[in-house]
């Protein structure tokens, strides 16, 4: 789950994770699915006649590459991708190649071939616990495949009337179940792994975007300082032009007015230390946010005059009322 990607819930999450893991070993179960269906076809060869033998491994080879298919292509990254469409695929597919694999004995029947025994056990019981590898992280995808194969395989064994089919019958309903029971603790563990996996991948996640959220306080924060640099250094400026604009006054109406201008000077700029210390308090989470009202006439007039010195040329007025007031946060 990418940073920048939306936000989604645990169950898509597995779901994904799910269809992912069933992707990455198409390939491989197609292969052994495959090799296994034409070496089974080669043993049976000599015992059954080759124009059944041939029907039940195009059958079966179509099963194959059908399940292929929606394994392969049903994938998050695919635009067509549902979590319920794949969850229909995935179940049916499983159990139409389980099922190709399950009427095997009800194709071909051989009372007396112990050789034809030992391959139907040696399957059965191989492409069970195959499957138990592959479908270890959704169950029902196990249980619709050795639903496929053990259905017809097991009822076909109790139709027999050997005894010996029988009790391969009556083994096979122990192995599938022993086999079930094995998977429903190996998919627990994986959907344990896999919320871990989503809660880790949320976090981090969470913490790219806190980040950001910092960083872009800080930037803005610096261009806060950079502009309130600028504005520290004009009430600077000015006490020290007034400073130097005392020392050839002679009269004192003159050294009074120059003396509040250096006073309302001095203020300005003990007013922005004091706001610059206020952010930072509150940055820091220091002190609280308690909105107060300020008189607009009283601050537009300290604005005028301090810009009036710096354009004498020009008449600044403030046609605000005195009791007029702004409500500042």
């Amino acid at each position: 789950m990418p940073s920048n990607a939306p936000t989604i819930d645990f169950d898509d999450y597995l779901a994904y994770e799910r269809a992912r893991h069933t992707s990455e070993h198409a390939i491989a179960s197609l292969v052994s699915e495959l090799g296994v269906l034409f070496l089974t076809t080669a043993l049976l060869w000599t015992t059954f006649e080759s124009d059944r033998l041939l029907t039940w491994l195009a059958f079966a080879c179509i099963a194959s590459f059908v399940a292929f298919w929606f394994h392969r292509g049903l994938t998050p990254d695919n635009s067509q991708f549902s979590v319920i469409k794949w969850k229909v695929a995935i179940l049916a597919t499983t159990f139409l190649v389980g099922f190709s694999w399950g009427v095997l004995p009800l194709f071909f029947y051989s009372e007396d071939d112990t050789w034809y025994l030992v391959i139907l056990v040696t399957m059965y019981t191989g492409y069970i616990s195959g499957a138990l590898g592959v479908n270890v992280t959704f169950q029902p995808s196990l249980i619709a495949f050795v639903s496929g194969i053990t259905i017809p395989f097991a009822s076909a064994m109790f139709y027999y009337d050997a005894s010996i089919y029988k009790t391969i019958g009556g083994l096979s309903l122990f192995y599938t179940t022993s086999i079930l029971y094995v998977s429903k603790k190996s998919s627990a563990l994986f959907v344990e792994s896999t919320r871990r996996q989503y809660e880790n991948e949320t976090l981090v996640k969470k913490l790219a975007e806190e980040k950001a959220a910092v960083e872009q306080a800080v930037i803005a924060k610096n261009r806060f300082l950079a502009s309130a640099s600028h504005d520290l250094r004009q009430p600077l400026n000015a006490i020290n032009l007034f400073i130097e604009a005392l020392k050839p006054v002679q009269k004192e109406t003159l050294r009074q007015d120059i003396i509040g201008k250096v006073k309302r000077s001095l203020k300005a700029l003990n007013g922005m230390l004091h706001s610059l210390l206020d952010i930072s308090k509150l940055d820091a989470k220091a002190i609280d946010n308690i909105p107060k009202d300020v008189n607009l006439f009283t601050t537009v007039k300290q604005i005028i005059v301090e810009y009036q010195e710096n354009a004498p040329h020009l008449n600044f007025a403030n046609n605000i009322n005195h009791d007029m007031s702004v409500f500042i946060e």
